[in-house]
């Protein structure tokens, strides 16, 4: 049994609809030719635009690094934020959080392995990878595109009443709000100066990325304009199945419910020959 197939089985055992992760795409432990999806449940993503991202990310990591430090130490902790965290202090935050700094979304795409690529190491062959995987998604969800596109991806395609436009639990806003950290009172603007010109592999993964959003938004708003409906997905949370019964199509809205195989082909899943010819250092690099 595949690790997708037994990944599947686990959660369908729970009862679960959906499985996030947060991290690199699953495989590429030995290189970028063993990263994949997993072919039997729909797969979507979530994108958006580089500047928008590292900022966004940057300050909900400031916002956990103040409350965390005044709770630590009472007396001093401020001062230490302020000295420590808000100089813009580039080496620094290059090796605290190399990969948030070096193009994350083509980090996410290209598994474990290449993920750890040195700091400032990310180039055209990892990117090459990236877009090869970003289009075996089946839905991808341009989170710059607005709350009604938010709406109408979730729900037509995924059949789901809840979209990310009514859940910001964890937005860098909310989480700022949260912890009485305002955006202006650390200074970062030399910082992102320095690290957002870099970001071009990003760059370039979002702009695929919110070409193939674009066409899922029409192919399910024609849908919805002739009358088809998602099927609800609540319905299938009770369905139940052993790991052996795992191949079992998962019904997700109006996506593909037919069976798809673990098997990819390697040319379709990336060109090995490629692959075997990008920078070694670049590739096994740890952090």
């Amino acid at each position: 049994m595949s690790g997708c197939e037994r990944r599947i089985g686990n959660v369908s055992i729970q009862g679960l609809q959906y499985l996030s992760n947060e991290y690199t795409l699953h495989g590429g432990m030995g290189g970028m030719a063993g990263v994949h999806l997993c072919r039997q449940a729909v797969n979507v993503v979530t994108l958006r635009r580089a500047e928008a991202r590292l900022v966004s990310h940057l300050h909900f990591l400031l916002a956990h690094i103040k409350v965390r430090l005044a709770r630590s130490r009472r007396h001093t902790g401020m001062d230490i934020f302020q000295q420590k965290f808000c100089i813009n202090n580039v080496p620094m935050w290059e090796s605290l959080i190399p990969a948030i700094l070096d193009n994350y979304n083509v980090r996410s795409f290209i598994g474990e392995r290449a993920f750890h690529t040195p700091i400032w190491g990310i180039g055209p062959s990892h990117l090459e990878v990236a877009r090869r995987l970003l289009l075996q998604f089946d839905l991808i969800l341009d989170l710059d595109s607005g709350d009604a596109v938010s709406e109408l991806l979730m729900y037509q395609g995924l059949g789901w009443n809840v979209t990310l436009a009514e859940v910001h639990a964890r937005t860098a806003e909310v989480v700022s709000s949260k912890n009485n950290y305002s955006y202006t009172e650390c200074a970062i603007e030399k910082l992102l100066a320095e690290v957002v010109p870099r970001q071009g592999p990003d760059r370039e993964l979002y702009r695929l990325g919110r070409m193939l959003s674009l066409l899922d938004q029409l192919l399910l708003a024609w849908a919805q304009d002739i009358g088809l409906r998602p099927e609800p997905s609540a319905a299938n949370a009770t369905a139940v199945v052993s790991p052996g019964e795992a191949e079992s199509p998962i019904r997700c809205g109006l996506m593909d419910k037919s069976y798809r195989s673990t098997g990819v082909p390697p040319a379709e899943e990336v060109n090995k020959e490629e692959v075997e010819h990008e920078d070694p250092a670049a590739a096994n690099g740890n952090e």
